[in-house]
């Protein structure tokens, strides 16, 4: 009869890293941890590999990037430079991160935290956001020419 530890580790939709001879239930519960967020979540160790990931960030990133240092998951200097500062400073950080997903370009603000010697970085989808912003700029910027230009034409005639 399997122990009830074994029953969680060999669930389908449970995707820890590689569980091996250091396995304990600290372990056991950050992987149900971050396996159950919603959003791309990935732990770095202290030496800045990748020691857990969840579906979403697998599906962001490709399943090979356990146990893969960040230089070689992460390819933009501005957001490796942030989490080397956390993993140097102990201290929080937000970057972000720009990729395309199918056809669509898509912006991430990526959370950096440390966490008991390792760093959690989170990936929240923030391109809606960004695309508000630049609507915005843009509606401001005609209204604003719009308006304008009969008031010049009004003050031409007085």
């Amino acid at each position: 009869m399997q122990n009830s530890d074994q029953a969680v580790v060999k669930h389908p939709s449970f995707m820890p890293s590689r569980l091996g001879k250091d396995f304990n239930m600290v372990t056991l519960s950050a992987s149900l941890a971050v396996s159950a967020l919603p959003i791309p979540t990935i732990v770095l160790s202290e030496n800045g590999q990748v020691a857990l990931a969840n579906h979403l960030a697998f599906d962001l990133f490709g399943s090979q990037i356990i146990d893969q240092h960040v230089q070689a998951v992460f390819r933009q200097p501005d957001l490796l430079s942030a989490i080397n500062d956390v993993l140097r400073t102990r201290v929080g950080r937000v970057a972000k991160y720009a990729t395309t997903v199918g056809q669509s370009n898509v912006t991430f603000d990526v959370h950096i935290s440390p966490a008991d010697g390792h760093s959690v970085l989170t990936f929240l989808d923030a391109s809606d956001a960004n695309d508000l912003d630049a609507f915005r700029r843009e509606f401001v910027a005609n209204v604003s020419h719009e308006l304008r230009t009969p008031l010049a034409s009004l003050s031409g005639f007085i």
